[in-house]
């Protein structure tokens, strides 16, 4: 016998088996409602009747006692009632019984098919003797079992509908379980790509979208396994071909793996490293300070970024970029730390390079800032500094400091005549001049504006500074240089000089003062000489 003449069979003799249990129970249920209801009319029988024949019993008119009885039996209900009178005199009435169409076997289950009930008939204290009611069943007992019929007929036409309802749902429900079953060998196969059609009644449509959604979500979990196993591949390869150095150790700082860069920079093999830790690359140029500032960021960051000297096998000390990170699992503690590392030696050089260019270029430019651009000698910004500078000094150590300032006669008739070009050329030539007779490295020549410049000669009193000045004047005079504008003919310099020691009140501005005073004077008496502050 197939599945599904099984699953019919057995579910039509349970139905059929509960149907009848049911009706069985609704039938006695009905026979004992019977029951109670007779009792119940045979009680009002016999409390109505002595009521409402105690006149006529009083008087003894048997006639109008039986009419009035005749009306009592016309009730389905009574089968007969009888008067007995005390003196042994009876009346009798009997009813028009229904014909019982139920079967014997059924009506036996009701027990007392005429049930019979007594009572005394009492007046005014005094017996006038009994009313004796006999009633019968046959008419609900036929109404009972019409229902039954009616229930067993009901009962057939549903086994059948039940039997035709059964037949063709599994016929249309057993296809979408095919269905299932091929999906899953399908996906068992391999085949992720596997979805089946939405079919068959509601409960087996929602099986059928559940195995679709699981589908798709193996389908997704492989998708996802796969790119993860991508990922580890690339990480691997990564991790295998970088040019920076990888270690990767457990909460303990021991070294569980490292990448061949590692080896390439330290000079350590992978199975050298293993169970160690990285103090075995410290150099010891960083101190217990910087170490804990590390740590301090790597537990509170959960990361390190910073350069760091180490050590190779070799005992050579390099300079490495170093990237630390903590790695926590679920439960946020520290599983692992992974160090990235880059050997920056040849940065470093080239830094180191570069910084002395920088600090070469950077003394080329303050010598720029401080060179006069036409003549080579300072300018008046390191003039003013020296000065500054020797002046503070002077007083600090108690000793003399001399000035000269020397200016070009007629220099505006000489660039009228000759012009700008030779102007330059001219004021370039005494520049030299003035220069190399500032023979001490304390000295400083400067041009201090236009056609005039400035000697700073530290520790120098009034003659010497005198001595030297006319030596300039000599100097400059003696190269002859043409000054068709001039009543000497040629290119000549006045000059004053100005030699102080200074104290706390005094300050530099008034050396300048009188050495500009003192080439004041030198002009007015004629100019090509020298003349000396007065004060001194």
């Amino acid at each position: 016998m197939s599945f599904i003449a099984r699953l019919v069979v057995t579910a039509s003799v349970a139905l059929i088996v509960a149907s009848m249990v049911m009706l069985v129970t609704v039938a006695y249920e009905e026979t004992e409602q019977v029951e109670a209801k007779l009792e119940h009319f045979m009680m009002d029988q016999l409390a109505i009747l002595p009521t409402t024949l105690a006149d006529w019993i009083v008087v003894g008119d048997f006639a109008v006692i039986q009419e009035s009885l005749n009306r009592f039996v016309s009730q389905h209900e009574v089968a007969s009632i009888t008067y007995r009178s005390a003196n042994g005199a009876s009346v009798t009435s009997k009813g028009k019984l229904m014909e019982l169409h139920a079967p014997v076997w059924f009506a036996a289950n009701f027990g007392k098919l005429n049930p019979v009930g007594q009572t005394s008939v009492k007046i005014g204290g005094r017996e006038y003797g009994t009313l004796e009611v006999v009633l019968t069943a046959h008419q609900a007992i036929n109404q009972v079992w019409s229902r039954l019929q009616r229930h067993m007929a009901i009962l057939v036409l549903a086994v059948g509908l039940d039997f035709l309802g059964i037949l063709f749902v599994l016929r249309n429900g057993l296809r979408p379980l095919s269905a299932l079953n091929g999906g899953a060998r399908a996906l068992a196969a391999g085949d992720l790509k596997t979805r089946i059609p939405l079919q068959g009644s509601p409960e087996i449509a929602h099986t059928i979208a559940a195995f679709n959604r699981m589908a798709e979500s193996v389908e997704s979990s492989q998708n996802t396994l796969r790119e993860t196993l991508d990922r580890i591949a690339l990480a691997a390869s990564v991790f295998e071909h970088a040019t920076e150095g990888i270690v990767i150790t457990d909460a303990q700082q021991r070294i569980l793996e490292t990448n061949p860069a590692f080896s390439h920079i330290t000079g350590y093999s992978r199975s050298e490293m293993q169970g160690k830790t990285p103090r075995l690359l410290s150099s010891g140029l960083q101190d217990a300070s910087f170490y804990a500032a590390m740590w301090k960021s790597i537990q509170g960051k959960g990361q390190w970024h910073g350069d760091i000297w180490n050590l190779n096998k070799n005992g050579d000390v390099f300079p490495e970029r170093l990237s630390i990170v903590a790695v926590r699992d679920a439960e946020g503690k520290v599983a692992h730390y992974i160090g990235i590392f880059s050997d920056i030696s040849e940065l470093a050089r080239k830094v180191t390079e570069r910084t002395s260019e920088l600090e070469a270029l950077n003394h080329r430019l303050e010598a720029l800032s401080t060179t006069d651009g036409l003549t080579g000698i300072a300018n008046r910004r390191r003039f003013d500094d020296r000065l500054e500078a020797e002046w503070a000094r002077a007083l600090r150590g108690g000793h003399s400091l001399a000035l000269l300032m020397l200016d070009v006669d007629l220099f505006k008739n000489y660039n009228d005549h000759y012009g700008h070009q030779a102007g330059d050329e001219c004021l370039r030539s005494v520049a030299k001049i003035f220069d190399a007779n500032s023979r001490r490295s304390s000295d400083l020549a400067a041009r201090y504006g236009g056609e005039e410049f400035a000697l700073i000669a530290p520790d120098t009193d009034a003659s010497s500074a005198l001595h030297l000045a006319e030596v300039i004047r000599q100097s400059i005079e003696s190269v002859g240089l043409p000054h068709a504008k001039s009543p000497f003919g040629k290119v000549t310099v006045s000059m004053g000089v100005s030699v102080m020691t200074p104290d706390a009140v005094q300050q530099p501005e008034m050396l300048i003062h009188m050495a500009d005073e003192a080439l004041y004077l030198a002009k007015n008496q004629g100019r090509n000489r020298v003349v000396l502050a007065h004060g001194e």
